[in-house]
C-alpha cells in the first residue's frame, strides 16, 4: 500500500511560514492555523445608582486583561458592586485571581460584590475554584440587581452585630 503523499525530510522555517501564509485573502488556512479573532478586552462602569456600580468586561480575562480590572477594582466604589461577565469569552488564572482579591475586599470592607455570567466555561472555573461561594453569581444582569437593591450590606457595621 502506498501513498502518494510524502513529508519532506528536511523543512526549514521558510518553507512551513510560506505553507501557511494564505495566498489570497479568501484561502483558508485551516481550524488550527487560522489566527484566533483577537477583539481587546474592555471593562466599561456603569454607575447605576450612587449605591451600586456595574463593571461590565469583555473578552478574555487572562494575564494581559487581569491588570485592567484590577485597576477598576482597587479604588474606592460604593456599597454594592456587580462584575458582568457574561461577555467574557476566557477566563484565566490571573482573571480568577483578580476576581478572588475583589471578593475578599469587598467582604473586608463590608460591600456586596455579585457576578454575573450564564457562560458554560465561564461558571465551571467559578465553581471549580469556589467563588461561586465567596461571593453570588447570577445567570442574569437583571436577577442581580434585583438582589442587590433588596439586600444592601451597611458600611459602619453595628455594635451589637
Amino acid at each position: 500500500m502506498s501513498s502518494s503523499f510524502q513529508l519532506p525530510r528536511e523543512l526549514d522555517n521558510r518553507h512551513a511560514t510560506r505553507l501557511l501564509k494564505a495566498t489570497k485573502p479568501g484561502d483558508r488556512l485551516g481550524f488550527y492555523a487560522q489566527p484566533a479573532p483577537s477583539q481587546p478586552t474592555q471593562v466599561t462602569e456603569h454607575a447605576h445608582t450612587a449605591d451600586l456600580v456595574i463593571l461590565t468586561v469583555s473578552g478574555e480575562l487572562d494575564t494581559v486583561a487581569a491588570p485592567l480590572l484590577r485597576r477598576n477594582l482597587h479604588r474606592p466604589l460604593p456599597a454594592c458592586t456587580l462584575i458582568d461577565l457574561s461577555r467574557v469569552t476566557f477566563l484565566g488564572v490571573a482573571g480568577l485571581r483578580v476576581l478572588e482579591a475583589a471578593a475578599a475586599l469587598a467582604r473586608s470592607e463590608r460591600r456586596r460584590l455579585g457576578l454575573v455570567t450564564a457562560a458554560p466555561g465561564v461558571l465551571r472555573i467559578l465553581r471549580l475554584f469556589a467563588l461561586d461561594v465567596r461571593a453570588p453569581v447570577y445567570l442574569r444582569l437583571a436577577d442581580a440587581m434585583r438582589e442587590v437593591a433588596l439586600e444592601r450590606p451597611s458600611r459602619h457595621p453595628s455594635p451589637f452585630s
